[in-house]
């Protein structure tokens, strides 16, 4: 049994919570283990901190959290570019991203609720969560004996309390409560002065620590703008505004502030209003070290060792480049004709019950269409230009986009188990060679698609199997239909490119991206079968967001697995660096 399931366990069992109680270790044995990590977040996340953790289960609990920590990318607050002078030597900046993966910042601000014990709502993504998730339960526990001073009194708006990062980067965290408004309400001069007295209060909690070096940094987040309500605009100049006036009025031992946003809206708001001051530029400085954690030392270690490459890629893939078919904003931009049909995003479509033939047939020539008239992306061209460092490389794919033959990889070199929007089939599969490519008949069929409605004039447009007459289908697997012939020299091709590698005894990394659960069979499984079986051939990089970023303990503590969480895009670019 994995420590992992051991620790989810006792939590459980401390817990005393009767919707977990069905989750025996025997039943999670049987799970997907980002299943299992989720269930260790959110039992973490509500879990009292009154009851002290005995020493074992309490080391387990942040090996895990080590491990978690390790598959993220960070950043060196050296490398946030550009920096500006504030006040004298004082430096600023504004930076977008996770305030949990800053290294060489002496503090991170927490925007905390009045009982400044963290969120214990599992389903929350406010920025309380994500620290105490990150940090562990020692963080929890330390809020707690400081509130227990006060006598569980609630913390007032605009005041600040400091405790150590325990898992952070970060050695210090600083929690503030900030003031909470009505939803589209605007703030008083009162709530105001207390957001301003946040910021304020934080430089001070900071000022008192004693470090060996005197030039303290802190990266401070948006305070109040979430679910606090408070309008992003006007606190950006509170904020903005508070720490320039401080170290115009404070001899201070805080050498650099940083802005941590999360949105690009809010980046673009804090860029606009640093520019505003016309603030000195200081000349950009190359980083000294641009950290990348552990996991992305072994990857790079890995790429530059092997011989072979495969690229195993999921629907995260595509998504993170703009193809993402959960989005209802993507939807509405270019699929709105589709929308009446009760219909908001692209995955809906997939099994969709459409009102006739006419208009699913309709909805593959404008999708197809999409597909072909999407850029090439600079991912892709990243990936294409990594297989160049290697003796041999495949692509593994489940997505159906045609995206790598787009961006020029090779077509004998990429294998679609899944099927391909480029082809179609008999419904019937009434022979092994009733298919054929879709695309030039879309090019012949284009002119006289309606370019309002996107509708086909009627159903003689409709393709039909020209050795029995029956409907075509899109060739994409879904059930006993479908027809794979179309790609089995891919599949012949990737399994003769694994026997080449075993039997030379090559070293082979597979590069696996936006690999989730929708059909772990596919990739997913398999790639862990063959790091399992072949240790000393096989290494296996997983990286995306979610389940594309969770991996069993015993292939990474084994060295024949990492994991890299984050943006698929990030991930590629700091692996090229």
């Amino acid at each position: 049994m994995t420590s992992l399931i051991n620790v989810i366990v006792y939590l459980i069992k401390e817990s005393n919570n009767k919707q977990f109680k069905k989750y025996t270790a025997s039943w999670l044995k049987d799970t997907e283990v980002s299943y299992q990590f989720e269930l260790f977040r959110a039992l973490l996340c509500i879990r009292d901190p009154i009851t002290k953790l005995p020493t074992d289960i309490h080391d387990e609990i942040y090996k895990i959290l080590k491990f978690q920590l390790n598959s993220k990318s960070s950043t060196d607050i050296t490398s946030i570019t550009p920096k500006f002078e504030l006040y004298k030597d004082k430096k600023i900046s504004v930076r977008k991203g996770d305030i949990t993966t800053l290294t060489n910042v002496t503090a991170i601000v927490n925007a905390a609720n009045a009982q400044m014990l963290g969120c214990f709502q599992p389903s929350h993504r406010c920025i309380d969560n994500v620290i105490h998730s990150v940090a562990g339960p020692d963080l929890r526990d330390a809020c707690n004996q400081l509130m227990g001073k006060q006598n569980y009194v609630d913390e007032p708006v605009g005041r600040a309390k400091i405790t150590p990062g325990f898992n952070l980067y970060a050695p210090y965290v600083i929690h503030t409560v900030g003031p909470q408004l009505q939803p589209g309400s605007k703030p008083t001069g009162y709530e105001r002065n207390e957001l301003k007295s946040c910021y304020v209060s934080c430089l001070k909690e900071l000022e008192k620590v004693d470090t060996d070096n005197q030039n303290k940094t802190i990266a401070l987040c948006c305070i109040s703008t979430g679910l606090f309500s408070f309008p992003p605009d006007i606190a950006c100049g509170i904020a903005v505004d508070s720490i320039k006036e401080y170290f115009k009025g404070h001899y201070s031992s805080i050498s650099e502030v940083i802005f941590n946003v999360f949105t690009d809206d809010d980046l673009q708001l804090y860029t606009d209003k640093i520019d505003s001051l016309k603030l000195p530029q200081l000349i950009p400085i190359q980083p000294k070290v641009i950290t990348s954690s552990l996991n992305y030392q072994v990857a790079k270690k890995w790429l530059n060792e092997s011989q072979y490459l495969i690229i195993s890629a999921g629907a995260g893939l595509s998504a993170s480049v703009g193809l993402d078919y959960t989005s209802q904003e993507l939807f509405d931009h270019y699929y709105s004709n589709f929308k009446k049909y009760d219909l908001s995003t692209i995955y809906g479509t997939i099994g969709h019950t459409w009102p006739n033939h006419l208009i699913s047939w309709s909805y593959y020539f404008h999708h197809y269409v999409f597909l072909m008239k999407f850029p090439k992306t600079k991912t892709y061209q990243q990936l294409l230009n990594l297989t160049t460092n290697f003796k041999g490389y495949f692509i593994a794919t489940s997505n159906a986009d045609g995206f790598f033959f787009k961006n020029d990889f090779y077509p004998h070199r990429i294998f679609n188990p899944q099927g391909s929007y480029d082809w179609i089939q008999c419904s019937k599969k009434c022979t092994p060679d009733s298919y054929t490519r879709f695309g030039p008949i879309v090019e012949r069929t284009l002119p006289f698609i309606n370019p309002v409605t996107n509708l086909l004039p009627d159903e003689s447009y409709i393709p039909h199997c020209d050795n029995c007459g029956a409907e075509m289908i899109l060739c994409l697997r879904g059930g006993d239909y479908f027809n794979d012939k179309p790609f089995q020299k891919g599949k012949c091709g990737y399994y003769e490119f694994l026997n080449k590698i075993q039997e030379e005894d090559a070293k082979a990394v597979i590069l696996e991206l936006g690999v989730g659960l929708n059909t772990p069979g596919v990739l997913r499984w398999p790639n862990e079968e063959l790091i399992a079986q072949y240790p000393n051939n096989f290494k296996l990089i997983r990286g995306g967001n979610g389940p594309s970023s969770t991996m069993p303990m015993k292939f990474v503590e084994s060295g024949v697995g990492t994991v890299l969480s984050g943006e698929i895009s990030e991930i590629v670019n700091n692996l090229i660096k």
